[in-house]
């Protein structure tokens, strides 16, 4: 069962190999009680760290060009002690602008619908940002002949990044000794470490741990 708190979708307009276009930013987040947004948040949960949507484990990384704005805003509102509907809004808007800038200078990158949602399930609180594309269906008209029409792709995630609440403010309690065993966000990314999939892993400032890891 998931609860949503926040939830909201832009779009970053960027077709391969092609100069990127304005992102479409909502000035408004999604009814979280809407029974559609709650059915797109379960669907995105459900798929995310499955067979096909293979997830890898890490922190934030803490310093160079790769960290970018986006781990400090999320940690401001990861940190605060009732976060608004404008703060969410705004973590998703900083993380607009870091996608925005890491596709415009990689040709061979590509957009889609970028989904963000804060959402309570039983395994706890996440913060979760997913990139949704489209795809082609096939249904009857009213003449029932087949006719194409375009739908989201919720069978796949191209890529996405999840963060775990609790295991974050594990992490930022933690010794410095301690923090080298412990993981609290997760990222899908097709082919991580390759420039033309590895963009949003980067513009989140996402870092992969190496050692043993542990579900976040």
């Amino acid at each position: 069962m998931v609860t949503v708190n926040q939830a909201v979708v832009h779009a970053l307009v960027k077709e391969q190999h092609k100069a990127i276009q304005p992102s479409i930013i909502q000035k408004e987040l999604l009814e979280p009680s809407d029974e559609n947004v709650v059915k797109l948040v379960s669907s995105i949960v459900q798929i995310y760290g499955s067979r096909n949507n293979s997830a890898h484990y890490g922190v934030f990384r803490q310093y160079g060009d790769g960290r970018g704005k986006f781990p400090d805003q999320a940690n401001s509102y990861i940190s605060a002690t009732s976060s608004t509907a404008e703060d969410f809004l705004e973590l998703t808007k900083v993380a607009m602008d870091e996608l925005y800038s890491r596709a415009e200078n990689n040709s061979a990158s590509s957009g889609g619908y970028m989904f963000f949602a804060d959402y309570q399930s039983e395994a706890g609180r996440f913060l979760i940002s997913a990139m949704i594309k489209k795809k082609e269906g096939l249904t009857l008209n009213e003449e029932l002949k087949p006719e194409l029409f375009l739908q989201l792709d919720l069978t796949k995630l191209h890529q996405a990044a999840r963060i775990n609440f609790s295991k974050y403010e594990e992490y930022l309690e933690a010794s410095s000794e301690q923090r080298e065993e412990l993981v609290y966000l997760s990222f899908i990314s097709p082919k991580v470490g390759v420039k033309v999939s590895g963009y949003f892993v980067t513009a989140l400032g996402c870092k992969a741990a190496f050692f043993k890891l542990v579900v976040a």
